[in-house]
């Protein structure tokens, strides 16, 4: 019978540097992360790595998260920083089928992850939480030219006022209308959440490091 950690090693050796996989264990483990560590993964912390601690990881993602430089030659660089992320593929040249245009229409402002990162239509790049307007958009209820009943008052209140022109003495018998509006709509500018998700799973990202 083969011994588990050589078929596990076996099983890693095919795996490219740079490889990022979702990961089922707790990260924030010591123990976790140094089992990791020994068949050469990392966590997508954001750390700053030693070019020459890992050499063959930045061969493959270079200072696309960021790094630091020494007498202008790159010294360090950094893990892609994953935590509470959502993912996007680069969208390179994709186009969307049904306008013709970008898929990602803002790839071309996206901004640096960390300093000294790439920016715009490339990997490593990261961009910012946006709310588009809906294919199907909200509306309110439109109503057309109306007016609104004032009851008689019976209370100790002298007036009833709109704010405008109408007001009404107390204990009076009848109704009186109140001044038309017009035809209006009203907007939405209350309510929502703290921001925009589809459904989610909360698991770590782990990358093949050496």
């Amino acid at each position: 019978m083969t011994d588990q950690p050589d078929a596990q090693a076996a099983a890693l050796a095919d795996v490219p540097f740079g490889t990022i996989a979702p990961y089922a264990g707790d990260c924030g483990n010591s123990g976790v992360i140094a089992a990791l560590g020994r068949l050469g993964w990392l966590p997508c912390d954001g750390s700053s790595l030693l070019i020459d601690d890992y050499p063959e990881l930045y061969n493959v993602i270079r200072l696309n998260y960021g790094g630091e430089y020494s007498n202008g030659v790159p010294v360090k660089y950094n893990l892609p920083a994953l935590s509470s992320q959502f993912v996007r593929g680069v969208n390179l040249n994709a186009t969307n089928p049904a306008t013709g245009g970008t898929v990602d229409p803002d790839a071309a402002t996206r901004l640096a992850s960390g300093p000294g990162g790439t920016t715009g239509n490339q990997v490593g790049s990261m961009q910012l939480p946006a709310t588009g307007a809906p294919a199907n958009p909200f509306t309110t209820e439109v109503r057309g030219s109306h007016q609104h009943v004032g009851p008689h008052l019976t209370d100790t209140s002298h007036y009833a006022l709109d704010g405008a022109s109408f007001y009404q003495a107390k204990d009076t018998s009848g109704t009186s209308v109140i001044q038309s509006s017009g035809e209006h709509v009203h907007g939405v500018d209350q309510g929502g959440d703290q921001e925009t998700r589809p459904v989610s799973l909360s698991l770590f990202f782990i990358i093949k490091a050496f």
